[in-house]
């Protein structure tokens, strides 16, 4: 009977934990543009060269305070995937936010004049994550 009580506790101590866990890496935005080259990249398909720099801004209001945050970027291409991440900094909620990352575009493109590349941005902290695919 010990062994069954022990049990019980155990699984209710750990879904718990696990409840916790799973609230605290909530969203850190749902509020953001990003542009590319200072376009919006979530408005227009945006013609970039192999091996050329571009600059990505990211803006977003926080919705919480963490710490630790970055921004990283990830363009993934034919042959090579290329990324930049940001230094790190707090975050408060309500507050605005606006990171520029510069990256260079991958070479190995497909079709050199209409290959198409996914720009993956993901913001991280300490206890939150929200990730952005364009």
């Amino acid at each position: 009977m010990n062994t069954k009580q022990i049990l019980v506790s155990f699984l209710a101590i750990a879904t718990v934990l696990f409840l916790v866990a799973t609230v605290s890496a909530g969203q850190i935005t749902s509020s953001y543009t990003v542009k590319v080259n200072n376009q919006d990249a979530y408005v227009n398909n945006i013609g970039v060269l192999e091996n050329e720099r571009i600059t990505i801004e990211v803006s977003f209001t926080s919705l919480v305070n963490d710490s630790d945050v970055t921004v990283k970027a990830e363009l993934n291409g034919e042959r090579e995937d290329v990324e930049v991440e940001s230094a790190l900094f707090d975050v408060e909620t309500g507050a605005r936010y606006t990171k520029t990352l510069v990256l260079r575009v991958p070479a190995g493109l497909k079709n050199k004049v209409s290959d198409s590349l996914d720009l993956e941005i993901r913001i991280s902290g300490k206890d939150h994550q929200t990730d952005l695919t364009k």
